[in-house]
């Protein structure tokens, strides 16, 4: 019962984000990004982040499985946690208000198909320009990389960088 709840919502929120005005980005266009990633990737995450360029701000976002969200450190924004999700598993209205108050640029969600909170946040975003990797359920992004589950953080984001490199060199 709670999954036909949750595919519904996720559903509606499919539809309004792919109404949203849509634009592509290449790399140096781009002046802020939110990235959405599972936890058991901070370490990773954070190596990533420090190789920007220093004229990107970048804002990062995880959902923990623990009760409290001050038990993983180095995450600049919002890190949520079981107390923030409703009942049908999907992030209190605060923790998404938080989440899309944050003017980015593009939206990147490395967290894939599987992981429904964070994949509610990245469709609520208003961002112009969203980027998923997943296994091809692209309602909602404008670009979609279809990547096993398992490839590491960095192999997502190194084709992401070329890609977005690429829309710039045309």
């Amino acid at each position: 019962m709670r999954t036909y709840f949750l595919r519904r919502q996720m559903d509606r929120l499919a539809v309004r984000s792919a109404q949203r005005p849509h634009r592509s980005l290449a790399w140096e266009q781009v002046k802020s990004m939110l990235v959405l990633y599972n936890e058991e990737e901070q370490e990773e995450m954070n190596r990533l982040a420090r190789t920007l360029p220093p004229a990107i701000q970048l804002h990062t976002c995880a959902l923990i499985h623990a009760e409290a969200a001050e038990e993983i450190a180095g995450c600049d924004r919002p890190i949520f946690a079981k107390r923030d999700l409703t009942w049908l598993g999907l992030p209190t209205e605060p923790c998404r208000e938080t989440l899309c108050a944050l003017p980015v640029d593009l939206l990147i969600d490395l967290t894939g198909s599987t992981n429904l909170p964070m994949r509610y946040l990245a469709l609520s975003h208003p961002c112009p320009f969203k980027v998923g990797v997943g296994q091809g359920d692209t309602a909602g992004y404008d670009m979609l990389l279809v990547m096993p589950p398992e490839s590491p953080l960095s192999d997502k984001w190194k084709q992401i960088h070329h890609y977005l490199r690429a829309i710039g060199s045309k």
